[in-house]
Protein backbone atom coordinates (compact mmCIF):
# COMPACT_ATOMS: atom_id res chain seq x y z
CA UNK A 1 0.00 0.00 0.00
CA UNK A 2 0.87 3.50 -0.50
CA UNK A 3 2.00 6.22 2.56
CA UNK A 4 -1.02 7.51 2.75
CA UNK A 5 -2.95 4.03 2.55
CA UNK A 6 -0.42 3.04 5.71
CA UNK A 7 -1.07 5.95 7.75
CA UNK A 8 -4.87 5.24 7.71
CA UNK A 9 -4.66 1.45 8.05
CA UNK A 10 -2.44 1.62 11.04
CA UNK A 11 -4.92 4.05 12.73
CA UNK A 12 -8.11 1.73 11.55
CA UNK A 13 -6.55 -1.29 12.34
CA UNK A 14 -4.18 -0.79 15.22
CA UNK A 15 -4.77 2.79 16.74
CA UNK A 16 -1.34 3.63 15.88
CA UNK A 17 -1.21 7.72 14.76
CA UNK A 18 1.52 8.31 12.40
CA UNK A 19 2.43 11.34 10.43
CA UNK A 20 2.79 11.43 6.79
CA UNK A 21 6.65 11.84 7.41
CA UNK A 22 6.71 9.12 9.30
CA UNK A 23 4.17 6.87 6.91
CA UNK A 24 7.21 7.75 4.35
CA UNK A 25 9.69 6.82 6.55
CA UNK A 26 8.61 3.14 7.23
CA UNK A 27 7.78 2.59 3.82
CA UNK A 28 11.18 3.37 2.59
CA UNK A 29 12.41 1.30 5.16
CA UNK A 30 10.25 -1.54 4.25
CA UNK A 31 11.57 -1.79 0.60
CA UNK A 32 15.00 -1.31 1.49
CA UNK A 33 15.07 -3.96 4.01
CA UNK A 34 13.34 -5.95 1.01
CA UNK A 35 15.51 -4.61 -1.86
CA UNK A 36 13.76 -7.60 -4.27
CA UNK A 37 10.09 -6.70 -4.18
CA UNK A 38 9.98 -3.27 -5.80
CA UNK A 39 11.26 -4.59 -8.99
CA UNK A 40 8.65 -7.29 -8.65
CA UNK A 41 6.14 -4.99 -7.83
CA UNK A 42 7.36 -3.27 -11.48
CA UNK A 43 7.52 -6.65 -13.37
CA UNK A 44 3.85 -6.98 -12.04
CA UNK A 45 2.47 -4.20 -13.20
CA UNK A 46 3.82 -4.23 -16.45
CA UNK A 47 2.70 -7.98 -17.21
CA UNK A 48 -0.63 -7.06 -16.17
CA UNK A 49 -0.46 -3.86 -18.40
CA UNK A 50 0.99 -5.72 -21.12
CA UNK A 51 -1.58 -9.07 -21.02
CA UNK A 52 -4.28 -8.10 -18.95
CA UNK A 53 -3.78 -10.83 -16.44
CA UNK A 54 -1.22 -12.68 -13.97
CA UNK A 55 -0.44 -15.68 -12.43
CA UNK A 56 0.83 -17.30 -9.23
CA UNK A 57 3.28 -19.63 -8.72
CA UNK A 58 1.88 -22.70 -9.47
CA UNK A 59 -0.36 -21.39 -12.78
CA UNK A 60 -3.56 -19.86 -11.21
CA UNK A 61 -4.09 -17.06 -13.62
CA UNK A 62 -6.20 -13.90 -12.67
CA UNK A 63 -8.01 -11.98 -15.37
CA UNK A 64 -7.68 -8.47 -14.61
CA UNK A 65 -9.64 -6.61 -17.60
CA UNK A 66 -9.86 -2.75 -15.89
CA UNK A 67 -6.20 -2.64 -16.42
CA UNK A 68 -7.42 -1.62 -19.75
CA UNK A 69 -10.11 0.84 -18.27
CA UNK A 70 -10.34 5.00 -18.85
CA UNK A 71 -10.99 5.18 -15.15
CA UNK A 72 -8.17 5.82 -13.37
CA UNK A 73 -9.31 4.35 -10.06
CA UNK A 74 -10.19 0.96 -11.61
CA UNK A 75 -6.94 0.85 -13.33
CA UNK A 76 -4.75 1.49 -10.32
CA UNK A 77 -6.68 -1.05 -8.23
CA UNK A 78 -6.13 -3.40 -11.05
CA UNK A 79 -2.07 -2.57 -10.74
CA UNK A 80 -2.56 -3.17 -7.21
CA UNK A 81 -4.41 -6.31 -7.86
CA UNK A 82 -1.46 -7.68 -10.21
CA UNK A 83 0.80 -7.74 -7.20
CA UNK A 84 -1.49 -9.00 -4.25
CA UNK A 85 -3.43 -11.76 -5.84
CA UNK A 86 -0.50 -14.10 -7.13
CA UNK A 87 0.47 -13.83 -3.37
CA UNK A 88 -2.63 -14.56 -1.85
CA UNK A 89 -4.38 -16.76 -4.34
CA UNK A 90 -0.72 -18.99 -3.30
CA UNK A 91 -1.15 -19.35 0.37
CA UNK A 92 -4.80 -20.29 -0.54
CA UNK A 93 -3.93 -23.14 -3.32
CA UNK A 94 -1.19 -24.42 -0.69
CA UNK A 95 -3.82 -24.42 1.81
CA UNK A 96 -6.57 -26.22 -0.20
CA UNK A 97 -3.86 -28.49 -1.58
CA UNK A 98 -2.56 -29.96 2.42
CA UNK A 99 -6.00 -29.92 3.24
CA UNK A 100 -6.64 -32.22 0.32
CA UNK A 101 -4.04 -34.46 1.23
CA UNK A 102 -5.52 -34.49 4.93
CA UNK A 103 -8.74 -35.57 3.57
CA UNK A 104 -7.30 -38.04 1.26
CA UNK A 105 -5.22 -40.27 3.04
CA UNK A 106 -8.01 -40.08 5.75
CA UNK A 107 -10.29 -42.11 3.58
CA UNK A 108 -7.36 -44.70 3.53
CA UNK A 109 -5.05 -47.08 5.68
CA UNK A 110 -1.09 -47.25 6.45
CA UNK A 111 -0.52 -44.32 4.67
CA UNK A 112 2.83 -42.48 5.56
CA UNK A 113 1.77 -39.65 7.87
CA UNK A 114 -1.42 -42.54 8.85
CA UNK A 115 -4.47 -39.88 9.30
CA UNK A 116 -6.35 -42.46 8.95
CA UNK A 117 -5.86 -43.65 12.66
CA UNK A 118 -6.86 -40.48 13.95
CA UNK A 119 -10.42 -39.63 14.86
CA UNK A 120 -10.49 -36.16 13.11
CA UNK A 121 -13.78 -33.70 11.17
CA UNK A 122 -12.82 -31.15 8.84
CA UNK A 123 -15.11 -28.06 9.44
CA UNK A 124 -13.97 -25.60 6.67
CA UNK A 125 -11.36 -22.98 6.03
CA UNK A 126 -11.13 -19.40 6.57
CA UNK A 127 -8.14 -17.72 3.75
CA UNK A 128 -5.21 -19.64 4.52
CA UNK A 129 -6.27 -21.13 7.80
CA UNK A 130 -8.52 -24.80 8.51
CA UNK A 131 -10.62 -25.34 11.14
CA UNK A 132 -10.95 -29.18 12.36
CA UNK A 133 -11.62 -30.87 15.45
CA UNK A 134 -9.40 -33.93 16.49
CA UNK A 135 -10.25 -36.39 19.35
CA UNK A 136 -8.05 -35.20 23.08
CA UNK A 137 -6.30 -38.73 22.97
CA UNK A 138 -5.45 -37.89 19.12
CA UNK A 139 -3.98 -34.94 19.33
CA UNK A 140 -0.09 -35.45 20.48
CA UNK A 141 -0.15 -37.53 17.54
CA UNK A 142 -1.92 -35.98 15.25
CA UNK A 143 -0.68 -31.97 15.49
CA UNK A 144 3.16 -32.80 14.30
CA UNK A 145 1.88 -34.65 11.04
CA UNK A 146 -0.97 -32.04 10.32
CA UNK A 147 1.95 -29.27 10.92
CA UNK A 148 4.55 -31.21 8.51
CA UNK A 149 1.45 -31.97 6.01
CA UNK A 150 0.89 -27.98 5.58
CA UNK A 151 4.02 -26.65 5.69
CA UNK A 152 5.17 -29.37 2.64
CA UNK A 153 1.64 -30.93 0.69
CA UNK A 154 3.09 -33.81 -2.07
CA UNK A 155 1.26 -31.99 -4.69
CA UNK A 156 3.03 -28.70 -4.93
CA UNK A 157 6.04 -30.86 -5.97
CA UNK A 158 4.70 -33.97 -7.89
CA UNK A 159 1.82 -32.02 -9.73
CA UNK A 160 3.02 -28.57 -10.27
CA UNK A 161 6.41 -29.29 -9.99
CA UNK A 162 7.29 -26.40 -7.29
CA UNK A 163 9.61 -26.28 -4.16
CA UNK A 164 9.23 -22.49 -1.87
CA UNK A 165 12.44 -21.03 -2.40
CA UNK A 166 11.94 -19.73 1.43
CA UNK A 167 10.38 -22.32 4.14
CA UNK A 168 6.80 -22.44 4.57
CA UNK A 169 6.02 -22.21 8.62
CA UNK A 170 2.40 -23.31 9.37
CA UNK A 171 0.99 -22.32 13.12
CA UNK A 172 -1.31 -24.65 14.76
CA UNK A 173 -3.62 -23.52 17.48
CA UNK A 174 -5.02 -25.73 19.93
CA UNK A 175 -8.61 -25.51 22.18
CA UNK A 176 -10.55 -28.05 24.43
CA UNK A 177 -13.84 -25.25 24.23
CA UNK A 178 -13.36 -23.07 21.14
CA UNK A 179 -11.40 -21.96 18.15
CA UNK A 180 -11.49 -18.33 19.16
CA UNK A 181 -9.64 -19.20 22.24
CA UNK A 182 -7.13 -21.40 21.28
CA UNK A 183 -3.47 -20.77 21.95
CA UNK A 184 -0.62 -21.28 19.40
CA UNK A 185 1.81 -24.09 20.46
CA UNK A 186 5.61 -23.33 20.16
CA UNK A 187 7.26 -26.16 18.41
CA UNK A 188 10.64 -24.57 19.60
CA UNK A 189 9.59 -25.64 23.46
CA UNK A 190 7.83 -28.06 25.16
CA UNK A 191 4.99 -28.27 22.82
CA UNK A 192 3.40 -32.16 23.59
CA UNK A 193 3.61 -30.77 27.51
CA UNK A 194 1.86 -27.59 26.47
CA UNK A 195 -0.98 -29.33 24.50
CA UNK A 196 -1.42 -31.71 27.45
CA UNK A 197 -1.91 -28.78 29.62
CA UNK A 198 -4.62 -27.32 27.45
CA UNK A 199 -6.56 -31.05 27.33
CA UNK A 200 -6.91 -31.14 30.64
CA UNK A 201 -7.68 -27.76 31.18
CA UNK A 202 -11.21 -27.90 33.36
CA UNK A 203 -12.68 -24.56 33.64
Amino acid sequence: MGWKTFKMYARASYGVKISEREAKVFRSKFFKAYSALGAWHTRQKKLVNAFGEVRNMIGRLRRLPDIRSNDGALSSMAERQSINSPVQSLASDITLLGLAEICGTATRKRQKYGISEYRIKVYGTVHDSILLSVHQDDAIKFVPKLKAIMENPKTLEKVFNFKPSVPVVVDVSVSRKAWGKAIEINFDGKWRKQIRSIINEKN
